[in-house]
Formats: structure tokens, C-alpha cells, sequence
């Protein structure tokens, strides 16, 4: 282990100049070796930096922690042949030091908008200001309220939204998706059943041609699937 001390040091100390690519590999590496199986929940969508680290995480699998340990003094080896005996910089530059995800930049009170009501799940103001008007409302990638609910897990704001306009359940973003497929990918159980009770529809395909239920997805969801199927 000491090696791979060594090596994470001096990765840490030139992450700055690293691709992202380079940069996720080191990254998923060293939590595997460090913590093991992926077992931080998938974070939100507009966390693009957390979400890239934890797919890259994720993809390694059971991987040995040996194993990951190899590959990260591996890489290095063929990025920096002569790091042994360097003098190291700062160990605290980079997000490569990072041990779990940032939290979330906190809004004013002030300052929030529709869609940091609906991300914060505050239920009570947005029966205030939720109109049948503004319910339709999408951000800059093609997405619903009902999508940032969805992939929040928040039901309550999700049914509030249905009950303003039901066309909000199937609506696609620009990805193609559909409140249940943020719902699915991100395991909230009962934000999936309470979509598939209102109508979502389960054979909606996104730009890839993937539907909010497939191999990857929780085997309780699976089921919910499954079950509606049989009906």
C-alpha cells in the first residue's frame, strides 16, 4: 500500500493538468481500492461533475481492490514513466482528493426559483405559485418540473404537478426521457409506482432507444414492471 500512497499523492499533486478521462479513471480506482462496491446513491442530474465520478465508480463492479490498485499505479506508470522519487505538489489540488460527493451549493431564500421549490421538495409554496400556466414550464436541456421531481424523488410535488396537468406524466426532454425513466435510474420506489399508477407510460424509448425499465434497473422496480405487465 505504500506505493499506491505514494501514487495518489502525486496524482493529487498533478491533477490539475490531467484529462477528465485520466482524472475519473484515478478516481473510481482509488475508491475502490479505499472503500470498495459502489455504495453512494447515484446523484442528481444537474450534479455533472459527482454523476460522471460515480458512473466511472460504478462501471469497476466487484472489481478487486488489488486489482484497482495495480491499474491506478498501472496508469500512472504510463502517463508520468518517472513519478518514483519526484517530489510530490500540493496534495489537496483536484477533485481526485474528494472522498465523497460535494453537497449541493445552497440557494437564498431569496433567490430560488420554481425549480429549486420543486428540487427542495417545498410543497407548501408551490401550491402558492404552481399554475396551470407555469406548470408546463421547461429549463435549458428540455425538462419538466415533473422531471426534477422525479428524479428528486419527491411524490408529493410530483402528484401536485399531475393535478395542474396530466400531459406533464409522459413528456419527453430533450434526451428523450421521461419523468420515469429519472425515476428508475435513480431508484425512488415509490416515485416509480406512484407514475406507473397515474399512467406513465413503460415503452417510452429515450435518443437512445432505452426504456425507463431495463437490465440495469432495481430488481424491485423490475418487478413493479413485471406486475404491470401481468395485468
Amino acid at each position: 500500500m505504500e506505493e499506491f500512497d505514494a501514487a495518489c499523492k502525486y496524482v493529487r499533486g498533478i491533477a490539475g493538468r490531467l484529462e477528465n478521462n485520466d482524472l475519473l479513471y484515478f478516481y473510481a480506482r482509488y475508491k475502490q481500492v479505499t472503500e470498495g462496491v459502489c455504495n453512494t446513491p447515484k446523484p442528481s442530474f444537474y450534479q455533472l461533475s459527482e454523476k460522471s465520478k460515480w458512473f466511472a465508480w460504478t462501471e469497476l463492479g466487484n472489481l478487486d481492490k488489488c486489482v484497482a490498485r495495480d491499474e491506478y499505479i498501472e496508469k500512472l506508470d504510463i502517463l508520468e514513466p518517472e513519478w518514483r522519487g519526484k517530489e510530490a505538489q500540493d496534495p489537496t489540488a483536484g477533485w481526485i482528493s474528494v472522498s465523497c460527493p460535494r453537497p449541493e451549493e445552497q440557494v437564498p431564500e431569496q433567490d430560488k426559483t420554481i425549480w429549486d421549490r420543486v428540487r427542495d421538495g417545498d410543497l407548501d409554496i408551490l401550491k402558492k405559485i404552481l399554475t396551470v400556466e407555469n406548470v408546463r414550464c421547461k429549463d435549458e436541456n428540455g425538462m419538466s418540473l415533473l422531471h426534477w421531481a422525479a428524479d428528486r424523488g419527491m411524490t408529493e410535488v410530483a402528484e401536485l404537478l399531475i393535478s395542474l396537468d396530466k400531459t406533464l406524466i409522459n413528456l419527453q426532454d430533450d434526451d428523450g426521457q421521461t419523468a420515469l425513466h429519472y425515476a428508475t435510474s435513480c431508484t425512488h420506489l415509490e416515485m416509480v409506482r406512484f407514475l406507473l399508477k397515474v399512467g406513465a407510460d413503460p415503452s417510452l424509448q429515450d435518443t437512445d432507444g432505452v426504456t425507463p425499465c431495463s437490465l440495469d434497473s432495481n430488481p424491485q422496480i423490475k418487478e413493479m414492471f413485471l406486475q404491470l405487465n401481468t395485468v
